[in-house]
């Protein structure tokens, strides 16, 4: 069942409601693996997003 879920999901862009859900269910230490039911995208690609969220959030050095 994830797995069907998962694949509906599979090369579509991230939407905004999406990255902010994300967002907030890190914050809220919920686990990789619950985020990507919720979401209903992998763990990778829920770990590949964060990362690159959070990459961007931070202030560039001059």
């Amino acid at each position: 069942m994830i797995e069907a879920a998962m694949s509906r999901n599979k090369s579509t862009r991230w939407t905004e409601d999406q990255e902010t859900l994300l967002l907030k269910l890190d914050a809220a230490g919920d686990s990789p693996r619950l985020i990507a039911a919720k979401l209903e995208r992998s763990e990778r690609s829920v770990a590949i997003r964060l990362a690159q969220l959070k990459k961007a959030a931070q202030p560039k050095p001059r």
